[in-house]
């Protein structure tokens, strides 16, 4: 199972995604066991985090937030945590003492609510942001649905659509790169797996126009298989050879696959795609860098010409 960190939840995890994991180790319906491992990390993580880091959009920077988690049931008696050896209960929708609960066997009630987090810049107080989760207790078992967020995860994001954006203009690319960031904040994989391979195929295009390729050849290059195989020279070394399967995969996953398919390998071409921009950006700034030293060296040999 993938166990998430908090700032996950609020940074790349899509609204309406559902996690669920074991609660106790029953021996039978009637008998009360330990926590699973599972339950152990969830409740450590996602009920005893007081302090996190994330994106203050309103700061514009990287900041500590200080974390406040409360719980509303939809039931009308707020579901408890019966913590043996300590012959006390805790109201789940006031506190979870999850440090309490990590050693000690424990009992759910089923219990359905809705779960508020409030984060709060430390920085500025009034910076804050929200999320919210559907959980459902039923069956020895939890359920957690997130059903709102703000801001959105995209603008939590580390963005890499500015950083790139000076390679993807000049691919006419910029929106692609974005609606991608979007589609993947809310877990649209089709729709990332669309812009992906709009982005790869520009790239494509874009360099079929370079000098070096024979214009007779291209005329030839009828399919898109061909005209990767024409231009591939002309891409970074470390990802010539995954071009024509990025863009098979690419295409199979906007007309056959569904989101789980897609989530095994979208991360690997963006991956490609990334090693492209960041080659071009590189040597986009080594030339400026050359330029300025350049200028910077002859204006000084034009002041100090005897």
């Amino acid at each position: 199972m993938e166990y998430l960190k908090l700032e996950q939840f609020i940074r790349e995890m899509p609204l309406y995604h559902e996690i669920a994991f074991k609660l106790c180790n029953l021996e039978n319906e009637k008998s009360r066991g330990p926590m699973t491992k599972e339950a152990k990390l969830y409740f450590s993580e996602l009920f005893h985090r007081k302090k996190i880091r994330l994106k203050c959009i309103e700061c514009n920077a990287e900041c500590p937030f200080d974390v406040k988690c409360t719980f509303s049931s939809l039931y009308s008696n707020c579901n408890s945590v019966e913590i043996h050896g300590l012959g006390v209960g805790s109201t789940y929708c006031v506190k979870i003492d999850a440090a309490s609960l990590l050693d000690e066997s424990a009992h759910f009630n089923d219990d359905e609510g809705i779960i508020n987090y409030s984060f709060q810049c430390t920085m500025n107080p009034r910076h804050q942001c929200k999320m919210y989760f559907l959980y459902t207790i039923k069956s020895n078992a939890m359920s957690l649905i997130k059903i709102g967020q703000y801001p959105i995860n995209m603008a939590l994001m580390n963005s890499r659509s500015n950083e790139f954006k000076r390679v993807l203009n000049k691919y006419r690319a910029f929106e692609d790169y974005r609606f991608y960031e979007r589609s993947i904040s809310n877990d649209l994989l089709i729709g990332a797996c669309t812009y992906l391979r709009r982005i790869l195929e520009k790239m494509v295009i874009f360099k079929l126009n370079d000098e070096t390729i024979d214009q007779a050849q291209k005329q030839k290059a009828d399919t898109f298989d061909k005209k990767i195989r024409l231009v591939k020279h002309l891409f970074d070394e470390e990802i010539q050879e995954t071009l024509k399967s990025s863009h098979v995969l690419l295409s199979k996953g906007i007309h056959e696959l569904n989101n789980e398919d897609i989530s095994e390998f979208y991360s690997l071409i963006l991956k490609v795609i990334d090693i492209q921009l960041e080659s071009e950006l590189e040597e986009l700034e080594k030339n400026e860098r050359r330029k300025n030293l350049l200028r910077g060296i002859n204006d000084s040999v034009e002041k100090f010409k005897k």
